[in-house]
């Protein structure tokens, strides 16, 4: 008798920021496809959701995942929360399944490894994924604005939160 093949899912998420996006690609908790920062200069939507289209043409992903944000409490800009819907319903059009996390979900998820700011949530991914630590970014101080590669860390811990929701 034939041993049926598991279909393994890959697993794009993308943290759109000021700068363009931070992805990271999986299939699982264990080993990263590929990770990093696509900076888009000038920022544009239509730009944005171009690079966008060509990660899900060349990964190829089952799932994407993304931030959810309550339009009311959000202090993100009008352009990032349309640039969210244009690439849910992108993804979508190629029939891949979407979800979205809030920053309250990501929370609950990392609360469980005693990681409760940004900052700790960025040292307990260092543990699971030590070829980050050279990304590392420092504390960031309440007046300054997050440093440019806290969006790998932004992107892999909305990965993390899908994963260990949905499993």
């Amino acid at each position: 008798m034939m041993k049926r093949k598991e279909r393994i899912d890959i697993t794009l998420s993308i943290y759109p920021n000021s700068y363009g996006f931070g992805f990271t690609v999986a299939e699982n908790f264990k080993e990263l496809i590929d990770y990093g920062v696509v900076k888009i200069s000038p920022i544009q939507n239509k730009k944005t959701l171009k690079r966008f289209l060509e990660f899900l043409d060349f990964y190829k992903p089952q799932v994407v995942v993304l931030r959810n944000y309550s339009e009311k409490n959000t202090r993100k800009s009008s352009r990032i929360l349309k640039l969210i819907d244009k690439m849910v319903l992108k993804a979508k059009e190629k029939k891949m399944k979407v979800f979205k996390y809030s920053r309250e979900d990501i929370k609950n998820v990392f609360d469980q490894f005693d990681s409760k700011t940004k900052y700790e949530i960025c040292k307990t991914l260092i543990k699971w994924y030590p070829q980050l630590k050279q990304k590392m970014p420092k504390a960031r101080k309440a007046w300054e604005s997050d440093s440019y590669s806290m969006s790998y860390f932004d992107a892999l811990s909305l990965l993390i939160t899908h994963l260990y929701i949905s499993a």
